[in-house]
């Protein structure tokens, strides 16, 4: 029997969850176990199967822990350091797009370092001592958007910052489809079929301020919005219809 325990702070449950959410089906076809506990300091997720399935369930845990790095703990990180004054739409949306934007060499180099064959895994501990190369280019990221002050409260230079982003990605999706509901959002391609979110580890975060960094990433020739216009945030149709060729459908 192959077993592996994942550890995070007991103030970041969200990564217990996104790592549950995904392991489970996984562990289904495979007649693997899953489990959840917390601690004083910690929560855990301990995960078993079989010796048979032991590399394919280690390789899985160890994609899902870098994700959550390159991105849950990217954000955590920049969060702490950039110095925005006023919070609001705009500069989380600013916030969560430079968190996950471009992340493939971060991917790439937690890929290389995550080694969850002993059965344990502390992600503070990699995040602590194990991840000083990436802290130092995010730093750099830190230092160049807290010395372009305006930037981080210039709703304008925002938008103009997150058009540029889009600029540079080449169109996946011809027409996307979005629909916001009371408490969730979802993503539809040309035929129709579900896409998943990305996940961004921003609990805070509204389904607005989630969505629109989804979309952006997508980068679709254009959209199909399906909403209450009168619950919607309207800061988030203002920068839906400023950086794509939108049509707002209202829910009936």
């Amino acid at each position: 029997m192959y077993e592996l325990t994942v550890s995070v702070d007991n103030n970041q449950p969200h990564f217990i969850n996104y790592l549950e959410s995904n392991l489970r089906p996984v562990l289904a076809k495979i007649d693997g176990v899953i489990a959840t506990d917390s601690g004083k300091q910690n929560q855990y997720l301990t995960v078993a199967c079989s010796d048979t399935f032991r590399v394919h369930l280690s390789n899985t845990v160890s994609a899902l822990v870098a994700d959550v790095l390159a991105v849950g703990y990217k954000r955590m990180y920049l969060c702490d350091n950039l110095h925005i004054v006023n919070k609001n739409f705009y500069t989380s949306t600013l916030v969560n797009t430079m968190s996950i934007f471009d992340n493939s060499s971060d991917k790439e180099f937690l890929r290389k370092i995550v080694d969850v064959r002993g059965g344990e895994c502390c992600l503070s501990g990699y995040y602590n001592f194990r991840m000083r190369k990436l802290k130092e280019r995010w730093a750099d990221l830190v230092r160049l958007a807290n010395g372009n002050a305006d930037v981080m409260s210039d709703v304008e230079l925002i938008k103009e910052f997150l058009a540029y982003l889009r600029d540079t990605l080449a169109v996946s999706v011809d027409t996307l489809s979005v629909v916001i509901g009371d408490n969730d959002f979802q993503l539809f391609d040309t035929k129709s079929s579900i896409i998943r979110p990305l996940a961004l580890f921003a609990p805070e975060c509204s389904q607005e301020e989630c969505a629109i960094v989804n979309i952006l990433c997508l980068r679709p020739k254009r959209v199909k919005l399906y909403c209450d216009t009168d619950s919607v945030d309207k800061n988030f149709v203002q920068l839906l219809s400023y950086l794509f060729d939108t049509k707002v459908i209202q829910n009936s």
